[in-house]
């Protein structure tokens, strides 16, 4: 039988992984969306329009336009943060 703590330590990992868990239509048409409302413990998930996974950003219609703009962005932002760095370096 386990203890009260291992149940506590389950029941938070459980809650951990729901904050997690989201439910992702993928369609392609718009009229005949059949969507469902899912739960796990009695817990609702969310309806997302895009998810993360793998490091992959999946929107309902599998463009992965929202990807691009992630890595994009990111990419930027880090090019951004090397030019003051070699900017600081070279003033120094």
């Amino acid at each position: 039988m386990r203890s009260c703590s291992q149940r506590s330590i389950n029941v938070r990992y459980l809650l951990t992984y729901l904050l997690k868990c989201k439910v992702l239509c993928i369609t392609l048409n718009k009229k005949n969306v059949i969507c469902a409302d899912y739960t796990i413990q009695c817990q609702p998930l969310h309806l997302v329009s895009s998810a993360k996974y793998l490091g992959v950003t999946i929107d309902s219609k599998l463009t992965f336009n929202e990807h691009i703009n992630n890595v994009t962005h990111k990419a930027n932002s880090t090019r951004a943060l090397l030019l003051v760095a070699r900017e600081n370096a070279q003033a120094a």
